[in-house]
């Protein structure tokens, strides 16, 4: 990831925390980015040797689509939230997850992945929220509406495939990877896997982060140590 890609990337977060463009900056600077401001508002990372002015990242980072977002920052989370009362109990249990990821991600506590690299990042960009939604389309595509018809449904779907073959094996063989894929991520969210495996996830990643740095100090002290002074001759 290039230095403007990490910029852009801390901005496509930051705007879901943010209450206005103003306090954007603010928490840049609280989290060492120094900011101009200027005619064209400049950001430098505490990564970078330089600025880089906000409408130089595209146009999803120009002030005015930035300002924009952060208006509309609470759309997707609210949508998320009214379709969790309206969930039976099977969707539930995917809704709370969609609506504590966005919310961890918001904190900072944890670091999304996107599903596709060439968009900005949102939450309709976030990889597990992307899993969290492809499974409860699965649950609405099958009608299923309980723990009970969810596991049933894996049941039926695996008696048909053992006594068929040809294309439409195939064809129920990947309907049954898709209900067995709902079944996994159903049975890590009820028992507390899924959130924890995440959150463990991101220290593990800021703990080798951390570890690969101090290396990286430490070779720098030791070519420093061990670099000879040079000798000048007399003229």
């Amino acid at each position: 990831m290039t230095i403007r890609d990490k910029l852009k990337f801390t901005l496509d977060r930051i705007v879901y925390t943010a209450v206005s463009f103003d306090n954007m900056l603010e928490l840049l600077e609280q989290m060492g980015y120094a900011v101009k401001r200027q005619k064209y508002t400049a950001i430098k990372p505490p990564y970078s040797q330089r600025f880089m002015r906000l409408k130089s990242l595209g146009a999803d980072y120009s002030e005015f689509e930035l300002k924009q977002r952060i208006e509309r920052r609470n759309e997707i989370p609210s949508e998320f939230e009214q379709a969790e009362s309206r969930a039976n109990t099977i969707q539930k249990p995917f809704y709370n997850s969609i609506i504590t990821i966005t919310t961890l991600v918001r904190r900072f506590e944890i670091t999304p992945t996107k599903w596709s690299e060439q968009q900005p990042y949102d939450f309709m960009n976030d990889r597990q929220i992307w899993k969290l939604v492809c499974c409860l389309n699965v649950l609405s595509e099958l009608n299923i509406n309980s723990r009970e018809q969810l596991y049933k449904a894996a049941e039926k779907l695996q008696e048909r495939i053992d006594n068929c073959n040809g294309d439409e094996r195939d064809d129920l063989q990947i309907q049954h990877a898709r209900i067995s894929s709902v079944i996994r991520t159903y049975e890590e969210i009820v028992e507390g896997n899924y959130i924890d495996n995440l959150i463990r996830a991101e220290k593990e990643h800021k703990e080798a982060v951390k570890r690969a740095e101090e290396r990286k100090a430490e070779q720098n002290n030791t070519q420093t140590v061990n670099r000879k002074p040079k000798k000048f001759g007399r003229h």
